[in-house]
């Protein structure tokens, strides 16, 4: 993530391991972007978009996948993530 913490306007505010981390870490410091993977431990990306997406209906989500897999990306792109690379 050290392109994030170098890119001009753009500050690195908090990391999670998991999916639960990850949606403690957005209710608290209510960032307007997340990048996630899609693979990663309870919630699934796929699962952590749709709940997030929910909650945080403003909330930028970008998901990174090295699956190239229909199921991953047309699973999170239907929750309203704004960009799967």
């Amino acid at each position: 993530m050290a392109e994030i913490e170098e890119a001009d306007g753009m500050e690195l505010v908090g990391e999670a391991s998991s999916g639960e981390e990850a949606i403690r870490l957005v209710e608290e410091i209510l960032p307007d972007i997340i990048v996630l993977d899609v693979v990663m431990p309870e919630p699934n990306g796929v699962e952590l978009t749709r709940i997030l997406s929910e909650r945080f209906p403003d909330l930028g989500i970008v998901a990174l996948s090295a699956y190239g897999e229909n199921e991953f990306v047309f699973g999170v792109l239907s929750l309203c993530a704004r960009g799967m690379f």
